[in-house]
């Protein structure tokens, strides 16, 4: 990377919107420490994540989506042929 090249940053919404889960679930694992508090930029201080970034909120999501479905899967009833 050449040091005039800037980073991609990109916002909570536009994260959340891409990797299907709510903005608010992204702030929880801010919170609970499993992703580490974002940059912050503007006015508003508006969270800005880096591409690695997303990258690790990308994998949370996944392992989310995962453990839903393996909880789903356990809650119904056995099915017979």
């Amino acid at each position: 990377m050449q040091a005039t090249d800037q980073p991609r940053l990109f916002s909570i919404s536009a994260v959340a919107t891409a990797l299907d889960v709510s903005p608010s679930i992204i702030r929880i694992w801010e919170r609970d420490g499993l992703i580490d508090a974002p940059m912050r930029i503007g006015g508003d201080a508006r969270r800005v994540y880096r591409e690695d970034e997303v990258e690790v909120i990308r994998l949370l999501a996944e392992s989310r989506r995962r453990q839903r479905r393996q909880q789903r899967q356990r809650q119904q009833p056995a099915q017979h042929s």
